[in-house]
């Protein structure tokens, strides 16, 4: 009887050992990560910020505004919501406003879209001011582009195109096809 009863116990013992074994085991892998690799959560948003980037010298680069943003860790994007962006690192000041825009931030660029207007203030000369549906902005390369419809217009000077590409480091601005113009002369 007590041979069985040896058995008994040592059986239980080692069933015991195994299932600590196996708990253990499980309580030492890593918890699940809460991050989706679908993009469709963000992990962070703002409401009416404005931000500020420096270049190496430690003076304003450029600024970026909107009413609300959230950013997507997937793909370092930040969806924006009524987007202003000033770019301060050229001859003149350049302003872009949109209704809608998306900023990859590893890339440095800034896709807009829905009433896009983009402003140069230049000192002693006329304010340019561009339209379009939809912009692309790089920002390391100081640069513009879109295929869509563009108005331009100067004092009481109007240009339309299709297509443009401005470089706005240098001040070169060009439109791409079905360009028109209309020219204003003043009396003498």
């Amino acid at each position: 009887m007590n041979s069985l009863r040896y058995i008994t116990i040592t059986v239980i013992v080692l069933i015991l050992a195994s299932l600590s074994s196996w708990w253990l085991s499980e309580l030492r892998q890593p918890a699940e990560s809460t991050v989706s690799d679908d993009d469709s959560h963000y992990d962070y948003y703002l409401k009416n910020f404005t931000t500020t980037v420096l270049n190496d010298q430690g003076k304003a680069a450029y600024h970026l505004k909107a009413a609300y943003m959230e950013h997507y860790p997937l793909n370092n994007r930040a969806v924006l919501t009524r987007p202003h962006f000033t770019l301060l690192e050229t001859r003149t000041t350049w302003t872009v406003a949109a209704q809608k825009g998306v900023a990859f931030v590893d890339r440095q660029t800034l896709d807009l879209k829905g009433d896009v207007v983009i402003r140069q203030m230049a000192k002693n000369t006329a304010t340019i001011v561009l339209t379009t549906d939809k912009l692309h902005i790089d920002v390391g390369q100081k640069t513009l582009e879109t295929t869509s419809m563009v108005k331009m217009h100067s004092g009481k000077d109007t240009i339309t195109a299709i297509g443009l590409k401005a470089n706005l480091a240098n001040g070169q601005l060009e439109l791409l096809s079905r360009v028109k113009g209309q020219y204003y002369v003043p009396p003498r």
